[in-house]
Order: structure tokens, then C-alpha cells, then sequence
């Protein structure tokens, strides 16, 4: 009989708290992916300023990329490759999914599992991400 009430009781425990440790999961997961995408944006920003430079761009001309078409522009291939040298194990290359930068203006499309994740940086410096 006492087996019974600790097994019940063990039954409402685990009621409660997997839900509540499921909750934790997908919060940390989402923070990991903001963290990823904060670096991927920092990359992107310190390899546009060197290719900005390299290249003496106007503030209207756009550095892009995008995995599935390969731009004629000699920047835009020379602001793949530095940034893919700035970033670390955490972000994968293969996640982004795009990446445009006119003056102060970013806007980064990365992937994390089955969720796209939009990164958006405006004229004020004004960061959002939202999740597709």
C-alpha cells in the first residue's frame, strides 16, 4: 500500500515538473539561437566595415548573400569569406539563410532546426529577431 502512495505521489511530481522543464528547454534553445544570431550580426558588421573600406563603397551600395544565387559583385564574395573566417563553432554556416547590409541597416535570415530566425537591424540601431 505504501508502494502505491509513493508512486502516486511520485506520479503528481514528474505532472508538474516535466512540463515546467520542457519550458525551460525551449526558452534555452531560444536564447542559444539569439546568441548565435548576435554573433553571426557582429561578424557580419566587423567584415562589412573591412570590405566598405577595401572596396571604397557608397553608403547605398548593398553587401548580400545568399545561398542560392552568387552575386557578380567581387564585395559581396570577398564579405562571405571574411565573415565565415570570423566566426566560431557555435554558427553554422550552412544555417544562414541570407544576409543583406545597406549603411546601418542588417537584416540576417538564420535557420535553427525547423525555425527561421529574422534578424533586423535598423537606421537607429534598433535590434529586433523574430522567429518565422
Amino acid at each position: 500500500m505504501e508502494m502505491v502512495v509513493v508512486l502516486a505521489i511520485l506520479g503528481i511530481i514528474a505532472a508538474f515538473t516535466i512540463p515546467m522543464m520542457l519550458g525551460f528547454v525551449k526558452e534555452a534553445r531560444e536564447k542559444e539561437v539569439n546568441i548565435e544570431i548576435r554573433e553571426l550580426a557582429l561578424a557580419c558588421q566587423s567584415a562589412y566595415t573591412e570590405i566598405y573600406a577595401t572596396y571604397h563603397l557608397k553608403p547605398e551600395d548593398q553587401v548580400i548573400y545568399t545561398p542560392r544565387y552568387e552575386s557578380a559583385e567581387p564585395w559581396d564574395k570577398a564579405f562571405q569569406e571574411k565573415v565565415r573566417s570570423l566566426l566560431d563553432g557555435d554558427v553554422h554556416w550552412e544555417d544562414v539563410q541570407g544576409i543583406a547590409i545597406m549603411g546601418n541597416v542588417m537584416g540576417i535570415y538564420y535557420k535553427n532546426g525547423d525555425s527561421v530566425y529574422h534578424y533586423y537591424k535598423d537606421e537607429t540601431g534598433k535590434v529586433t529577431i523574430t522567429k518565422q
